[in-house]
């Protein structure tokens, strides 16, 4: 155990990584279902998409969260913060899926209204 460390944040992470496996099992055992009970109709949307154009978006948005944490890094790393673009981009993208589900949920909230 490290030295900042308590036990109850330890705690605290071990709960987190299970949770986090256990919503990854079941994401992946629901896109195994949908996959065996409609792939069919999966498979007659995405018959006339466009693969490239999807890939190019894709890789986009990774892009994207590269460039930003590039920023950040640098940022950080003028006001005196030693920090890896890795570290950096492993926070970013929860903080845009939180930024993502906020604004799915201001656009639902006026849709009800």
């Amino acid at each position: 155990m490290e030295a900042d460390q308590t036990p109850a944040a330890t705690s605290r992470n071990r709960i987190a990584a299970v949770a986090r496996g256990v919503y990854l099992a079941a994401l992946a055992a629901a896109v195994v279902w949908l996959a065996a009970t409609r792939g069919d109709e999966a498979a007659e949307l995405l018959e006339h998409a466009r693969l490239p154009l999807i890939a190019v978006a894709l890789a986009a948005t990774f892009g994207l969260i590269l460039l930003t944490a590039r920023f950040w890094v640098l940022s950080l790393r003028m006001l005196g913060h030693r920090t890896t673009l890795g570290e950096v981009a492993l926070a970013t993208a929860p903080a845009l899926s939180r930024c993502h589900r906020s604004a799915m949920t201001r656009a639902s909230r006026e849709l009800v209204a």
